[in-house]
C-alpha cells in the first residue's frame, strides 16, 4: 500500500484551490499522465475554465458504477500541502477531504486496468465541489449527459453510507421601517426592531436542537441594519443558512417562514435539493457486503447534516453514496486520514467493483 500513500501525498501536494487555476491545470495533468500507460479512455471537460476528467474502459456516458471524487481543496497553510505521517496518519490538506478517496479510486481504476479485465465503471474526478460544484458534478451530469445506475462519492465517512443528505436554502428576510431622530423613537418605525421580532417567531417554528437530530434546522448567519448609531433604523437584513431534511420541501419552509413574519418579506437567495436513495438500493447492498467482508462489521448508514455533489445527481433520478476512509479536522490546521482507514477503502472499493 506504499505506493497508494505515495499518490495521495503527490495529490496533497497540489495547492488545488478555487482560483488558482495553474494548481488545478497541473493536478489535473498529473492525473492523464498517470493512466498514459493504460487502455482506458480519459477524458478532458472544461466549463468555465474548470477541468474534469471521466475515465473509464469505454466511451460510454452511461456507466453501471460512476465513482466521482473532488481534488479542489479549502485554502491552507503552505505547509498544509507538504503532506506528513505521524502515528498512523496523514496530515495534509486535502487528506481526509477527499484526495485519499480520490487517489484510491485512482489506484483502483488503474489496477483494473492493468489485470486486463473490462468493467462497467468510470472515475469522473472534479475540480470545484467545494465551491459549489456547478462546473463539476453538475456539469457533467446534467449538461454534458453522464449518467449511471449508481454513483459512489468519495467523501470522509469512516466507510459508513452516506444515503441520506440535508438540502440547502438561503433565505434573507428584509424589514423595512420609517427613519428619524434616535432620542425620538416613537416619531420612526424601527426596522432592527421589526427583524428581530420577526427572526423571533421563526426559530419558535424551527428551535435550535441541543444536539445533533435529524430535523431541518435554521441558522442566522449574516445580519445588517442601520446607518448611524443617533438615528432609528430604516432596513434591516438578515440572512438565514437552512438545513432540510428530505422529508421537507423549499416550498413548505418558505410557506411556515411567510406565514409568521409579521413585518417582514422573505427572499429566496439559493437552493440545493436534499438526497436520499433507498436502503434497498442493490448497488448500496453490495457496497454494505463489501464493506462487511472487509472489516468484519456491518456497514453503518449515515445521514449527513452537510452537503455533497450527489446533490446534483437528484435532478437525473441517479442513485448513489457518499463513502470513504475515516479521517478529521477538514477544513482544519491540523486535516489527517487515518492510514488503515485508507488501506480498507481500498479493498472496499476494489471489491464493490470486482462483484458487480
Amino acid at each position: 500500500m506504499e505506493t497508494l500513500l505515495e499518490l495521495i501525498e503527490s495529490l496533497v501536494s497540489f495547492e488545488s484551490v478555487a482560483g488558482k487555476s495553474d494548481q488545478l491545470e497541473e493536478c489535473a495533468r498529473f492525473v492523464e499522465d498517470y493512466f498514459k500507460k493504460t487502455d482506458l479512455q480519459v477524458t478532458r471537460l472544461e466549463s468555465n475554465g474548470i477541468p474534469s476528467l471521466a475515465i473509464s474502459f469505454d466511451e460510454n456516458k452511461h456507466q453501471k458504477i460512476w465513482l466521482n471524487s473532488h481534488l479542489d481543496v479549502v485554502p491552507a497553510k503552505s505547509e498544509q500541502f507538504h503532506p506528513r505521517r505521524e502515528g498512523g496518519k496523514l496530515f495534509g490538506r486535502g487528506t481526509c477531504d477527499t484526495k485519499s478517496a480520490a487517489g484510491t479510486f485512482i489506484y483502483v481504476m488503474k489496477e483494473l486496468a492493468e489485470s486486463g479485465k473490462r468493467y462497467p465503471v468510470g472515475l469522473m474526478l472534479v475540480f470545484d465541489e467545494e465551491v459549489g460544484g456547478v462546473n463539476g458534478t453538475q456539469y457533467l451530469f446534467q449538461r454534458e449527459g453522464y449518467s449511471a445506475d449508481f454513483v459512489l462519492v468519495g467523501e470522509p465517512t469512516a466507510l459508513a453510507m452516506g444515503y441520506q443528505s440535508k438540502g440547502v436554502l438561503r433565505v434573507r428576510l428584509k424589514a423595512e421601517g420609517k427613519p428619524g431622530h434616535a432620542a425620538y423613537p416613537w416619531n420612526g418605525i424601527n426596522a432592527i426592531d421589526s427583524l428581530l421580532s420577526d427572526y423571533g417567531r421563526i426559530k419558535d417554528r424551527f428551535p435550535t436542537p441541543k444536539e445533533e437530530v435529524w430535523k431541518t434546522t435554521i441558522n442566522g448567519s449574516i445580519i445588517h441594519g442601520g446607518t448611524t448609531i443617533n438615528q432609528v433604523p430604516f432596513e434591516a437584513i438578515i440572512d438565514l443558512d437552512i438545513r432540510f431534511i428530505p422529508d421537507d420541501t423549499v416550498e413548505e419552509i418558505v410557506k411556515t417562514m411567510e406565514s409568521v413574519c409579521q413585518h417582514t418579506t422573505v427572499h429566496v437567495l439559493e437552493q440545493w435539493p436534499s438526497f436520499s436513495v433507498p436502503e434497498s438500493h442493490p448497488q448500496l447492498q453490495l457496497l454494505a457486503e463489501s464493506i462487511e467482508q472487509v472489516t468484519g462489521q456491518k456497514a453503518e448508514l449515515l445521514r449527513e447534516h452537510g452537503t455533497t455533489d450527489l446533490r446534483h445527481l437528484m435532478p437525473k433520478n441517479i442513485a448513489g453514496v457518499a463513502c470513504g476512509p475515516h479521517g478529521k479536522d477538514l477544513h482544519g490546521d491540523n486535516e489527517w486520514v487515518d492510514v488503515r482507514s485508507v488501506k480498507e477503502y481500498y479493498r472496499v472499493v476494489k471489491l464493490f467493483i470486482e462483484n458487480l
